[in-house]
């Protein structure tokens, strides 16, 4: 659906940039009183001011050829490279480590990314845990890699510290554009498809133990940011590592969770980045 530069709500004009704050949600973008008006009209999706009806475990995918080779590697068409997503003998590891860790969970769900190393972290996990076939829940687009434009494929460190910086200053800022189709996204496109996928999830499941697995920190990052009620800007402070995984229960179940989200002040705690320590 396409937008001209300035669209008619309730007889108010709200420009191509307000919109898009309408679709994502006011309880993690500090917001006008007007542009909340318009959020609420944006019924069906998560809202993330209040509790989830399922429990929520995020994990990073095991250390892949890629990562040990410190490139950024967020080209969709490379998804399914082996060569790329394999995972090496450390990520295979994190793997193994992270499901004796899981299997304190009663019979865990798994939504994971189609991409090569997330789906083998996915396969790991399931037959480690003695998971049936439909536990596991392939995703095929909410969950990608956060596509870094002309950005990708160079060395990963540097690259991200200087995206998280300008991340810092605008959640609407975006990689330049490459020529290889990949896309350049900002973190405010990422949280808007993170939050349709938990938008289907709290519909379809109720008291469920759901363990999301990406390929890359950018989407668990903006999902923990969310769910804190930290600005997205600063969302590169829940930042994991392959094989890293984060209880999202810790946070909502924490008795200042609340007052941290109405202060806006939310930090990753170190006892916050781990379900089971």
């Amino acid at each position: 659906m396409k937008f001209n530069a300035h669209e008619q709500m309730h007889g108010r004009t709200l420009s191509r940039r307000s919109l898009c704050y309408t679709l994502l949600a006011p309880a993690v973008i500090p917001m006008s009183p007007q542009l909340r008006t318009h959020a609420a009209l944006a019924s069906g999706l998560l809202r993330f001011d209040s509790s989830f009806s399922n429990a929520y475990i995020l994990v990073r995918a095991g250390e892949s050829l890629s990562d040990a080779a410190e490139r950024i590697d967020t080209n969709p068409v490379n998804r399914d490279d082996v060569a790329r997503g394999a995972l090496t003998e450390r990520g295979a590891q994190q793997v193994l480590d992270l499901a004796r860790r899981l299997s304190e969970l009663e019979f865990p769900l798994i939504w994971y990314s189609t991409a090569c190393r997330s789906t083998r972290t996915a396969e790991m996990l399931g037959a480690a845990l003695s998971l049936p076939r439909e536990r596991l829940v392939p995703e095929y687009s909410f969950l990608d890699a956060r596509g870094l434009g002309r950005l990708d494929g160079e060395p990963s460190a540097q690259t991200w510290a200087s995206v998280h910086a300008r991340d810092a200053t605008d959640a609407f800022w975006r990689p330049p554009e490459g020529d290889d189709g990949t896309p350049n996204e900002s973190v405010a496109d990422v949280f808007a498809r993170v939050r349709q996928l938990l938008s289907i999830t709290e519909t379809q499941y109720s008291q469920e133990n759901i363990v999301i697995v990406s390929p890359d920190s950018e989407v668990l990052s903006t999902i923990a940011a969310a769910v804190c009620g930290s600005p997205l800007e600063m969302h590169s402070r829940f930042e994991m590592a392959p094989g890293e995984m984060r209880d999202l229960r810790l946070l909502q179940r924490d008795d200042g969770w609340r007052e941290r989200r109405s202060l806006r002040a939310c930090r990753a705690p170190a006892d916050a980045r781990d379900a089971a320590s």
